[in-house]
């Protein structure tokens, strides 16, 4: 169904008044049961070509959302129809053998859409890879935008042309897995001898208790959900908690967490009142777009760190508390010392019951402000509650299906972290010439 701005408006003013009526009487095992129903039907419902929100789209295209006016999210952009497709891949794994055709167009899609000449430029020199979305029938979005979307251009929201921590982080680990691949094919990857590089130039993001996520921020002050975002993206449940990758249980990351999630705590309405906990989280603090409101998907981020946290403690046995984590635990155990907890200490128990509540806290928010029937829109509007923004928006949905999924111990497969995690004593700036063929079409 397609929503003008009038009507979405009249009914955001009737489901903000109701989610409490039927979400809160049930409990979070209940709602995050139910709700991931729901999200996974929503995944599908916008992809083309038989997804029923999505009419016209072609097969194996992942539409943004189906919303085409205030804002029109009408088409497919290549970073976030790859992350929601990973999470079908992950399901398909796992067992769910119907996903197969599916994952299949969406591959095929992507081989189409690679040659498409497009304002970023053309495949013979790599440019037209910079380019962010696609019209919905595969064919090239001519409008003006922030492009290209490369190696350094516009950052993870298309706003700010800098160098951004989400990008460099996603650059080091697919040279990690395409090294790897190409060994399992008994071929080499002479592109994949950067990977160390990159990683080495993922360090410079840290500024001692945050991640600066993009460089030059802007004006703003850099802390981002971007790095939440790429907390997830590269986490390992092999690794360790390693500050080199910022794996989600490392002392980086958690310190991280903390100073993001805080800077959410006295901008918004809807976060009235809670000066510890879990609250609702948007993009930046110096957002403005619609208003600068909580994302759904910033939140369910939020949560999903710490279950991947949980699972890498689960895993090592242990639980270290750093100097630099130490604020972050404070915060849930306030005397809470720095240490190393085995898994049978009493601090141990204590600690991750404390970190498990916390990010079931971020869930229950979502809670909230999810309407009765379960739908989720870009955002929720920062003072009432009432949905935002793009409606049935795919990432949201992704995002809900991922944390939940993390809750419940179930992980993606290991991408090497533990072994790639070397850096050079010094960082240099080296460029690796690629070639560009066009993909064949593949056969199924």
């Amino acid at each position: 169904m397609l929503f003008n701005a009038l009507l979405l408006n009249a009914l955001a003013s009737v489901v903000v008044a109701s989610p409490a009526s039927i979400h809160r009487r049930q409990d979070l095992e209940t709602f995050i049961e139910n709700e991931r129903s729901v999200a996974q039907q929503g995944i599908l419902n916008n992809i083309g070509p038989d997804g029923k929100l999505v009419k016209g789209a072609a097969a194996g295209i992942v539409v943004a959302s189906p919303s085409k006016v205030d804002p029109n999210y009408f088409y497919t952009w290549t970073r976030d129809a790859a992350l929601t497709m990973l999470d079908l891949i992950h399901d398909f794994i796992n067992g769910d053998s119907p996903l197969e055709p599916l994952i299949q167009q969406y591959i095929t899609a992507q081989a189409k859409l690679q040659p498409v000449a497009n304002p970023a430029g053309n495949l013979t020199t790599g440019a037209s890879l910079g380019e962010a979305k696609f019209e919905v029938n595969g064919t090239a979005f001519t409008g003006p935008w922030g492009r290209p979307q490369r190696d350094t251009g516009f950052d993870l929201w298309e706003e700010v042309n800098a160098t951004s921590f989400f990008t460099t982080a996603a650059q080091h680990k697919s040279l990690v897995q395409g090294d790897a691949f190409a060994t399992a094919l008994g071929e080499s990857c002479d592109s994949c001898t950067v990977a160390p590089e990159i990683l080495c130039h993922l360090q410079d993001y840290w500024n001692g208790t945050a991640i600066v996520s993009n460089t030059p921020t802007g004006g703003r002050s850099g802390l981002d959900i971007n790095s939440v975002l790429t907390s997830l993206q590269i986490f390992d449940p092999a690794a360790a908690c390693d500050d080199v990758t910022f794996q989600p249980c490392s002392s980086r990351a958690l310190s991280n967490h903390k100073v993001l999630v805080d800077s959410f705590r006295s901008i918004y309405g809807v976060n009235n009142g809670t000066s510890s906990g879990a609250v609702a989280v948007g993009r930046y603090p110096e957002d403005v777009y619609k208003g600068g409101n909580p994302w759904y998907l910033s939140i369910l981020a939020s949560a999903e760190q710490l279950y991947d946290a949980l699972y890498q403690w689960t895993q090592q046995g242990s639980l270290n508390v750093t100097s630099t984590s130490l604020p972050f635990f404070k915060d849930l155990v306030s005397n809470v010392t720095v240490g190393v907890y085995p898994a049978s200490s009493p601090a141990y128990i204590t600690l991750t019951k404390a970190v498990k509540k916390y990010a079931d806290g971020f869930i229950a928010v979502v809670q909230k402000y999810t309407p009765t029937d379960g739908s989720l829109a870009e955002e929720f509007d920062r003072n009432t509650g009432a949905p935002a923004s793009a409606v049935h928006l795919t990432w949201s949905y992704a995002s809900f299906v991922t944390a939940a999924s993390r809750r419940d111990g179930s992980v993606p497969p290991s991408w090497g972290a533990s072994a790639a995690k070397s850096i050079p004593g010094q960082c240099s700036a080296e460029t690796v010439t690629g070639t560009y063929p066009t993909p064949s079409t593949p056969w199924w």
